[in-house]
C-alpha cells in the first residue's frame, strides 16, 4: 500500500486477487475521498486529532474487507488546511471521479460540496452531524439525524418502554427546552401517552413529593447539566423511576464513567462495549499502529466506512437506492438508514445506562 504526499493525502487500498471470480457489482473497483478538516497545514489541535481518528478507523475498516475482496482507492483531502483549500480540492480532476465524498463537516463546507456531488453524480456523506441538503434531488447519507428526530425518538422509547407509567416533561422554560418540550408532549400524545405533566425548573430542588408515588418517568428538555442531579435525586426517591437524558448530557470519547447512574437513561449514537472481543482486537490494533487509544471517531469511522464498503460491494455504486431496512451493528454504532426528505438518515439510537462505572446498552 503507497502513500503520496501531495497537496492533498491519497491512500489507495490496493487490488488484491482472490481465488474465485466474483459476479458484478462485487469485482468493481470503487473510488471514496475523504474531505475532511484535519489542519494539516500546522497545529491541528483536537479536531485535527480526531479527524485522524476517523480517517485511520475508515482505512482499517477498507483494510479488513480487501481481503473480501473489496477493491478501493481511497483519496483524503484537507479541507481546512488553509482559507483556499475546499475551493482547491474542488477543483481538483480527481474528485470528479468519486463515487463517496464523505465530508466535509461544517454546512458552510457541505453547501458547495453538494453542488459539487450533483453535478458529478457522487453519493454525499456527511460523518459526523446531520445536514438538510438545498435540494431533495440531492443523493445523501446523514449518518446523524437532526435534534427534534433524537428527542421525539426519547419520548417514543420511553412511552414503549415503560407503560403505565406517570409521564413528566421537564423544562426550564428557555426558548429551546420550550420547543423540546413540544416535540416530546407531541410524540407522547401519538404513542397514547395521556395526561403527561410539566416540571418546571428553575435551579432549585425538585422534591420528591412532586411526583407521583411510584412508576414514574421524567424526560428532561432541558440542556443545562446542572438539572441532571436535581432531576435524578428526586427520581431516585422513587423504587420505580427513570430520568430519559437531554440529549446534550452525554458526549463521552470514552467508555467508562466516575458515577453509577442506573435511573438515568441517555440517548446516544455511540456506544462500545469494551469487554466485546471484535472491538478488543480494533483497539489492539489501533494502538499497535498509532501508539495511542482509539477515541470514539476512530471507531465511528471503521463502522461506517464497513457499511459504506459492504452497500458498495453488495449493491454497487448505486447502493443508496437498495439499502436494506435492517440494523447494521458495529462497534460503537447502530446503523438504521432510513428515506426522508432530506434524505436518508440513520434512525439507529442507542439508549444507555450507566451502571458499575461501565456503558451498557438499555434493555427493559
Amino acid at each position: 500500500m503507497g502513500i503520496k504526499i501531495l497537496r492533498y493525502f491519497f491512500i489507495c487500498i490496493g487490488c488484491i486477487a482472490t481465488g474465485a471470480a466474483h459476479a458484478q457489482p462485487f469485482a468493481n473497483e470503487y473510488r471514496i475521498a475523504l474531505v475532511l478538516p484535519f489542519h494539516s497545514g500546522g497545529y491541528h489541535g483536537s479536531l485535527g486529532e480526531a479527524m485522524l481518528d476517523y480517517y485511520t478507523g475508515f482505512r482499517m475498516a477498507a483494510e479488513d474487507l480487501e481481503a473480501d475482496g473489496l477493491k478501493l482507492q481511497l483519496y483524503v483531502f484537507d479541507s481546512e488546511k488553509d482559507s483556499n483549500a475546499l475551493n482547491t480540492t474542488l477543483y481538483h480532476p480527481d474528485l470528479k471521479t468519486m463515487n463517496l465524498i464523505v465530508g466535509p463537516v461544517y454546512d458552510k463546507e457541505m453547501a458547495p460540496t453538494e453542488k459539487f456531488c450533483n453535478l458529478n453524480g457522487s453519493v454525499l456523506i456527511s460523518p459526523l452531524k446531520f445536514y438538510k441538503p438545498a435540494s431533495e434531488e440531492t443523493k445523501i447519507i446523514n449518518f446523524y439525524v437532526p435534534d427534534s428526530v433524537r428527542i421525539a425518538s426519547i419520548a417514543c422509547k420511553a412511552a414503549n418502554f415503560y407503560p403505565g407509567y406517570k409521564f413528566y416533561l421537564a423544562t426550564d422554560n428557555s426558548t429551546k427546552s420550550k420547543e423540546y418540550l413540544a416535540i416530546m408532549k407531541r410524540q407522547l400524545t401519538k404513542c397514547k401517552i395521556k395526561n403527561s405533566k410539566t416540571l418546571i425548573y428553575t435551579g432549585a430542588a425538585i422534591g420528591a413529593n412532586a411526583l407521583a408515588k411510584d412508576s414514574v418517568v421524567v424526560l428532561s428538555s432541558i440542556s443545562s447539566t446542572s438539572a441532571k442531579d436535581v432531576l435524578l435525586t428526586a427520581v431516585n426517591a422513587k423504587k420505580n423511576g427513570i430520568l430519559f437524558a437531554h440529549i446534550d448530557w452525554h458526549n463521552a470519547s470514552m467508555s467508562t464513567f466516575e458515577k453509577d447512574e442506573p435511573k438515568l437513561i441517555y440517548p446516544e449514537s455511540n456506544f462500545t462495549n469494551p469487554a466485546d472481543s471484535a472491538a478488543v482486537r480494533f483497539r489492539t490494533a489501533f494502538m499497535n499502529r498509532t501508539y495511542a487509544e482509539p477515541s470514539k471517531y476512530a471507531y465511528i469511522g471503521y463502522d461506517q466506512a464497513y457499511y459504506l464498503c459492504l452497500s458498495l460491494m453488495t449493491f454497487g455504486k448505486d447502493f443508496i437506492l437498495h439499502l436494506p431496512d435492517a440494523d447494521y451493528r458495529g462497534f460503537i454504532n447502530t446503523i438504521h438508514l432510513q428515506n426522508s426528505k432530506c434524505g436518508v438518515q440513520n434512525l439507529g439510537i442507542n439508549y444507555l445506562q450507566i451502571v458499575e462505572d461501565e456503558r451498557r446498552e438499555f434493555k427493559p
